[in-house]
């Protein structure tokens, strides 16, 4: 059978397993990947789903028209390219926006409209490169930057603050690295070191444009908390011992929200501190995001 058309077979049959989900919710709920579908949590934390039948969704990400961009992190095989991003219209259509990724984790939009991916490649036995791939809003991919190359990475979550800088979360380099805008294609200038944390992963920025970063988790041995930093990098611990934590996304209240990968829970973190379980019963949570 010709290798092309067994692709196409296969991405339509992963399509059409979508539900079908019509319009898009209201402004100001939560959306969530879950396990293999993508739920739906009202102010209320009412749940509905929005789509299931997917493989291994991950980062999600609103553009300015409103339709949601969800990263899957493969199809068949482990860290085969086969990666793609799924786009969502508010009138419920499906389509492919974007193939060939390498386990794609977290997504951000730039002021621009240009969708930043964080991704990987492999590197021999259990090594992989950082890399942020840039796809402008008619679909075309390019390499905006690779991380060092020297090291292994494992990447989670990206945010880009007001000037356009881009965060990259590293858990393996326990780092969250900063890009300038005006990063081009090499190995050395526009990135660097923004502050240093045990296993950073899910990053957010609030209104004052401080990034918050969940980190750590059982799995990992360090207690899962979440951090605030400050323009100047200054670190304040916001809260700890929550479990395995990924994605963080502020509500339009300014409570931030926060996915708990191990206890199956959506945490909801007020702007004076009080935590709270927000939504239980998920399948191991990954990404979170609000729709505008």
């Amino acid at each position: 059978m010709n290798t092309n058309t067994s692709l196409i077979k296969l991405l339509a049959a992963i399509l059409a397993a979508l539900i079908p989900i019509g319009a898009h919710a209201k402004p100001g709920d939560l959306y969530a990947t879950d396990n293999s579908s993508i739920r739906i949590y009202a102010p209320d934390g009412s749940a509905s789903i929005f789509a299931s039948g997917l493989l291994r969704p991950r980062g999600l990400a609103f553009d300015g028209f409103g339709n949601l961009f969800v990263a899957t992190i493969d199809t068949a095989t482990l860290f085969d390219d086969r990666g793609r991003v799924l786009k969502f219209a508010p009138d419920g259509t499906v389509t492919t926006f974007a193939t060939g990724l390498d386990s794609p984790e977290g997504l951000a939009f730039h002021g621009a409209g240009n969708l930043y991916v964080v991704s990987g490649q492999v590197v021999g036995r259990g090594g992989r490169t950082g890399r942020v791939t840039k796809i402008t809003p008619g679909g075309v991919m390019s390499l905006f930057a690779i991380l060092d190359p020297t090291t292994f990475h494992q990447n989670f979550g990206i945010a880009i603050d007001e000037r356009n800088n881009l965060f990259v979360a590293d858990n393996q380099q326990q780092t969250i690295y900063m890009i300038t805008p005006d990063r081009q294609f090499s190995t050395a200038g526009a990135i660097s070191t923004f502050v240093s944390l045990p296993v950073p992963i899910g990053l957010a920025f609030d209104g004052a444009g401080n990034l918050y970063a969940s980190d750590g988790g059982p799995d990992v041995g360090v207690p899962g908390s979440i951090t605030k930093i400050a323009p100047d990098g200054t670190q304040t611990l916001v809260d700890s011992g929550l479990g395995g934590l990924r994605g963080l996304a502020f509500g339009p209240n300014g409570n931030l929200f926060a996915a708990g990968h191990d206890n199956n829970v959506v945490y909801k973190i007020t702007p004076g501190g009080s935590v709270s379980i927000f939504a239980s019963g998920l399948n191991v949570p990954q990404y979170l995001a609000f729709e505008p």
